[in-house]
């Protein structure tokens, strides 16, 4: 569980907010599980490389 907002982690989702962040690290970010689910088939049809990190919230 992550719990603070120091966590390297949590910084570099944070930076993915802005397009600058994006471009330097050549990630994104999905939110939303329809999303998630949608890449999916992409990566397993080879379309795309790549690598998907999901994390899931409850409040």
């Amino acid at each position: 569980m992550l719990t603070s907002i120091q966590n390297s982690l949590v910084k570099q989702i944070k930076k993915l907010h802005h397009a600058k962040g994006r471009r330097e690290q050549q990630l994104f970010l999905l939110e939303g599980t329809h999303l998630l689910e949608g890449s999916i088939p992409i990566l397993q049809e080879g379309k795309r490389t790549g690598s998907l990190f999901a994390i899931f919230t409850r409040e």
